[in-house]
């Protein structure tokens, strides 16, 4: 009984040291011909939250897209702009997911990021702004999930 406790002890310490991170981060940039939009996220992330591994999801990136599309939104002066989700980049331990709008006149960007949100209450997603050679960066979280690039 005495190593059972110490055994739990043990495992509640280490877990208390040693947690994960959750963390996406995104970019936007905007160019002559619309925004440019690349997420990092990590696979084994992304994997548990669409349940499915990473070869099936390469295979049939239609089901990550469709992810992005509902958790990833960009508006302008209250308009949503569609964005195209066209790749999925292994990079390692992370996936890099690739889009664009084809909007190239933008006035009031606001970006709503509910990444991996409803699966993991710790999600940071860092989102990065470049215009005109400026770069804007916020941190969004389940308390405050959109930004508006003033």
């Amino acid at each position: 009984m005495p190593i059972k406790i110490l055994l739990l002890s043990l495992c509640t310490a280490f877990s208390a040291i040693f947690h994960e991170y959750y963390l996406s981060v995104s970019t936007i940039r905007f160019t002559e011909s619309g925004l440019q939009i690349e997420i990092r996220v990590f696979k084994d992330d992304l994997e548990k939250v669409l349940n499915d591994d990473f070869e099936n999801l390469e295979k049939n990136p239609q089901k990550v897209y469709v992810y992005f599309e509902k958790h990833f939104q960009l508006y302008d002066d209250q308009k949503t702009l569609k964005i195209l989700f066209k790749d999925i980049i292994d990079k390692g331990d992370a996936v890099l997911i690739v889009g664009t709008t084809s909007s190239s006149s933008v006035n009031h960007l606001k970006v709503k990021n509910i990444i991996f949100i409803d699966e993991f209450s710790a999600q940071k997603n860092i989102v990065h702004i470049y215009r005109n050679d400026k770069i804007k960066t916020t941190v969004l979280d389940a308390r405050t999930t959109e930004y508006t690039l003033p």
